[in-house]
């Protein structure tokens, strides 16, 4: 399994599937490094950046089925700082875990102080926790038509991103996550209405 990582040292991306095959400056020098997978490499650069006191991310819109895979995000999900979850992935994490599935009971099991979680449910908007505080909602921000949702989980965790870098306050990188995302949705493509950060 590959796991598709995103230096915010620039704008490279690049796919790893062997954790010495990632360069050392995403390992050491990166401000953030955004997981799109949960992967062995993706697990291992999480747990040398958090002894590092680095930050990492991890954006989770499929959750592994194989016991194995499984465990590795039972390993990650303490290492990451900015936990994106989307509909289908809360949906099965709360069966596995036998909890009633709704955001809100997820956010409660996953809540840890200093980390924010937020669970993404399209037309319905978001959820999420800064681990300090009870959730808060954010509706979504999408009007008129949404010719095409490509990219727009990308664009709200980037903005969740930019915003625990700069040390905004949660429901300020949601309502400006929720605007960005919405944004993406107006156009055909993954960057055809990318906004900038």
């Amino acid at each position: 399994p590959y796991a598709l990582l995103r230096s915010l040292v620039g704008s490279e991306m690049c796919i790893r599937d062997r954790y010495s095959d990632v360069p050392e400056l995403w390992i050491h020098g990166a401000q953030w490094l955004q997981l799109d997978r949960v992967s062995e490499v993706g697990l291992n650069l999480a747990r040398t950046r958090d002894s590092l006191g680095l930050k990492t991310s991890l954006d989770l819109h499929i959750c592994p089925n194989r016991p194995a895979a499984q465990e590795r995000l039972d390993a990650l999900l303490p290492l990451i700082d900015v936990l994106q979850i989307s509909e289908s992935a809360m949906e099965s994490l709360c069966h596995r875990w036998g909890i009633e599935c709704s955001p809100q009971s997820l956010l409660h099991r996953l809540k840890r102080p200093n980390k924010w979680v937020c669970v993404t449910m399209g037309n319905q908007g978001a959820f999420a926790t800064s681990g300090d505080s009870d959730w808060i909602h954010m509706a979504s921000r999408a009007t008129g038509n949404v010719l095409d949702s490509t990219g727009a989980g990308d664009s709200f965790v980037a903005c969740l991103i930019r915003h625990r870098l700069m040390g905004s306050l949660l429901e300020d990188a949601m309502e400006e996550a929720a605007i960005y995302a919405a944004t993406t949705c107006k156009e055909l493509g993954a960057l055809g209405a990318f906004p900038l950060l």
